[in-house]
């Protein structure tokens, strides 16, 4: 499975650009049970824990493990363990990432490495699997986090179909995939939440599809797609992640913002 929560999308927007989104350092914890069924897969559930620490001006940590337990139509039960950590500067101009997965406990994949703005292209330096350069094709491309902003200022502004290349470092760590999002209507405020901290936020319902850039027979299945309630601080809640056979329901059970967290701070000269 991909790195589920670096999902957001890129947006051209029309007139006036909004303020730039501000991000809300936090922790949260989502448990995840099957929403559907299919394919060779009959039952599941599992965790996952994200950490986003740091600000605009110094630059957004963040990291993410996600476990999920899948049951087969034999009754055999796998283990996924995905762990992820990113580090993107507050001006978006690079990006490192590192990853593992391990299944029923045997390390699979380990990807590591930086990408780097070059105009409109992205030097990717791998370190894992193996020691190569890439230099994409010339187009605007997002990270995981100025991807972030871009939906909410996209929600605030009204938009509501939205599209472009993202590279998040996950598989191989060489590759973009294309995105496209839908962002529905502003959702009325909760009368009760049980999380106050987000109590108050203006929220919306999005779904983001993730394509692969060389489709079979110029076929466009999404890779997966994932739904949840995108707030405006950047916080996602009630989340669906969906594989095509089956899909995953994610509930956030936990919540801790950081205090430290000033995005409204002018950034000082460098």
């Amino acid at each position: 499975m991909r790195n589920v929560l670096a999902c957001a999308l890129f947006a051209l927007l029309a007139g006036a650009p909004p303020a730039f989104a501000e991000l809300l350092a936090h922790r949260a914890v989502y448990d995840l049970d099957m929403s559907r069924r299919g394919g060779d897969i009959h039952g599941g559930s599992g965790r996952i824990a994200y950490e986003l620490r740091g600000d605009a001006c110094e630059g957004w940590a963040t990291s993410v493990r996600q476990v999920t337990r899948l049951v087969g139509s034999d009754g055999d039960e796998t283990t996924l363990d995905v762990s992820a950590a990113t580090f993107e500067t507050g001006a978006s101009d690079a990006f490192d990432f590192r990853s593992q997965t391990r299944v029923d406990g045997r390390l699979v994949r380990s990807v590591e490495g930086r990408a780097t703005r070059e105009g409109e292209r992205l030097r990717i330096a791998l370190r894992a699997p193996e020691k190569r350069e890439i230099l994409t094709d010339p187009e605007p491309t997002h990270f995981p986090l100025s991807h972030l902003r871009a939906v909410v200022e996209a929600a605030r502004a009204g938009s509501r179909i939205l599209a472009a290349p993202v590279f998040d470092g996950g598989d191989s760590g060489d590759e973009l995939s294309d995105s496209l999002a839908v962002i529905g209507g502003e959702i009325a405020l909760p009368s009760d939440s049980p999380f106050p901290e987000l109590a108050e936020s203006r929220r919306w319902r999005a779904t983001v599809s993730y394509f692969d850039r060389d489709p079979i027979e110029g076929e466009r299945t999404p890779i997966y797609v994932l739904s949840f309630i995108l707030h405006e601080n950047g916080v996602a809640s009630d989340m669906e992640l969906d594989f095509g056979d089956f899909a995953l329901r994610g509930a956030m059970t936990s919540f801790e913002s950081f205090a430290e967290t000033d995005a409204n701070a002018d950034c000082p000269p460098r």
